[in-house]
């Protein structure tokens, strides 16, 4: 069975995603990581200490990686935490919430705010005639005749 995920849930899934990566690089990276965990752990204790420990890793991951190759791994870091972001949401739509309130406080704080700025996130979902694009973040330009039918 597919399910169908709606826009809002995969727009900030994906915000999530590519902010707990530039939030690797600031100095409440404990404390980020923490609540991270806890706004898509499933309420238990060991799996926010699992996730955690993979976040930490991730973070060591990019510390160590040629910086040419950086950008490419910053991406599949905030792919594989956007997912996890709406495994979350999908099975307690009130994570969702939790990391609302997250991305406000990260963007307040100002570090990962201006690391984020530096990201453009673009969802574009085609079914049949209609089609839809969402964009988290960025500038973007397009150049073009439009779509053809």
């Amino acid at each position: 069975m597919k399910v169908e995920i709606p826009a809002e849930v995969t727009a900030l899934a994906v915000q999530a995603g590519g902010s707990i990566v530039a939030a690797m690089t600031v100095s409440g990276w404990n404390k980020i990581k923490r609540k991270f965990a806890r706004s898509i752990g499933v309420g238990d204790a060991g799996e926010e200490e699992r996730i955690v420990d993979r976040l930490e890793r991730d973070k060591e991951r990019l510390g160590s990686v040629d910086p040419a190759a950086r950008s490419s791994l910053e991406r599949v870091i905030a792919e594989k935490w956007a997912d996890c972001a709406v495994e979350a949401i999908i099975r307690n739509p009130d994570r969702a919430a939790e990391l609302t309130v997250l991305l406000s406080e990260l963007r307040r704080g100002g570090e990962v705010g201006q690391a984020q700025a530096q990201v453009v996130t673009q969802i574009a979902r085609a079914d049949g005639s209609s089609s839809q694009v969402n964009q988290v973040g960025g500038s973007q330009y397009i150049f073009g005749t439009g779509f053809n039918r």
